[in-house]
């Protein structure tokens, strides 16, 4: 199983404003055992949307800049991507089947 890619300050501009298909960013805390939850569902998903969606995940902590730039005040947060511009968001947990619901929405609306 493939690992999400993790966003960073120094790989946000490529791998996510300039990827040539929609981007998930999982924003988590490594503090907060349901964020951690979230990220890991993140991990499970990236296999299913290879070629579909580009998933990632960025920890709050660390990557302050990136979820300032994302208009991100907490996590779990999940944000949509696509043509470096920023189309859709949740704020709140998701259940694996929900996080695939949304991201399977916003790809066949």
């Amino acid at each position: 199983m493939a690992e999400a890619i993790e966003i960073t300050k120094d790989n946000f501009i490529e791998v996510v404003l300039e990827s040539s298909i929609p981007v998930l960013i999982t924003f988590w805390v490594p503090w907060f055992a349901r964020a951690v939850e979230d990220k890991n569902y993140t991990d499970q998903l990236v296999d299913d949307y290879i070629g579909l969606m580009r998933i990632t995940k960025a920890s709050f902590d660390d990557c302050q800049c990136v979820a300032d730039n994302s208009g991100v005040s907490g996590a779990p947060h999940f944000v949509i991507y696509e043509s470096g511009v920023k189309q859709t968001e949740y704020a709140g947990y998701y259940t694996f089947e929900e996080l695939q619901t949304f991201i399977d929405n916003y790809l066949n609306p």
